[in-house]
Order: structure tokens, then sequence, then C-alpha cells
């Protein structure tokens, strides 16, 4: 019962400093765009993930994946780095193709139960920090004056 107890106690101080530094990364417009770049190698992960499990059954598919992970991963460097405005907008885009296969993998939990409903929460939560960090108006300002620079 008491070690219940202490971790119970351990996994809501770790669950409040990971949400407290998110609320606090969002604070700030540099910080908004390390937030975003986190968020998308998140998802960047989970596809890679996704991949492995499913170049099992359909190689094709799995491939495509894998290569559509590649590709996040790809801008998240970008978007981390050099913070490109393409990479902006690609990022937007993968936040908004991440988004519709998780309310699409749905279907799929259903059947799955519990630990995927949960994972396709998390999954949800991280694509919407990464979308309000990406379309926070004062992120969009960093980008401008940065490229402004540039062009």
């Amino acid at each position: 019962m008491i070690v219940d107890i202490i971790l119970f106690a351990i996994s809501a101080a770790f669950s409040l400093t990971v949400v407290a530094a998110v609320i606090w990364g969002l604070t700030r417009p540099a910080d908004r765009i390390q937030m975003a770049s986190v968020c998308l190698f998140a998802c960047a992960g989970l596809y890679f993930f996704v991949a492995t499990k499913v170049y099992e059954f359909n190689a094709i598919f799995g491939a495509l994946v894998g290569a559509y992970a590649f590709l996040m991963y790809v801008v998240v460097a970008a978007l981390a780095i050099f913070q490109r405005r393409w990479a902006w907008r690609a990022s937007i885009a993968a936040f908004g193709i991440h988004g519709l296969a998780t309310i699409g993998g749905a279907f799929s939990a259903m059947q799955a139960g519990k630990p995927a409903w949960f994972a396709l929460l998390v999954s949800l939560g991280v694509c919407a920090v990464g979308m309000y960090a990406l379309m926070h108006k004062g992120s969009r300002l960093l980008l401008s004056k940065q490229n402004a620079g540039t062009a």
C-alpha cells in the first residue's frame, strides 16, 4: 500500500513537472519553435515504431510509413536548427496529417483496449501542443523576422 502511494506521488510530481515545462516553453517564441520540434520528433518516433510493426504484415506500406517518418525527421532538423519557413509549413502539414491519422486510428483502438486509447490521447496531445506552438502569432513573427534577413 505504501509503495503504491509513493509511486503515485513520484508519477504525479513527474507529470506536473512535464506539464509545467510545456506551459513555460510555450510562453516564448524561440521556445515554442523548439517545443514544436520536440513534438514533431515524438511524432516521427511514433511513426517509426508503427512502421516497424506494419512492415511485419505489409512490407510496402511499412516502408512508406518509414519513409514518411524519415521525412518528418528531416523537417524536424530543418525547423530546429535552421528555422526555415518551408520547414515551418511542412511541420504544420505533418501535424495535420498526424492528427488525421490519429483520429483514423481510433477505429483500431476500439479493438485494442485501454492502452491503445491512452496512446491515442497522448498522440493527440502531442499534435495539439505542436500545432499550437507553430500557429502562435509570436512563432510566425519570429520565423518571418529571421527569414527576412536571408531573403
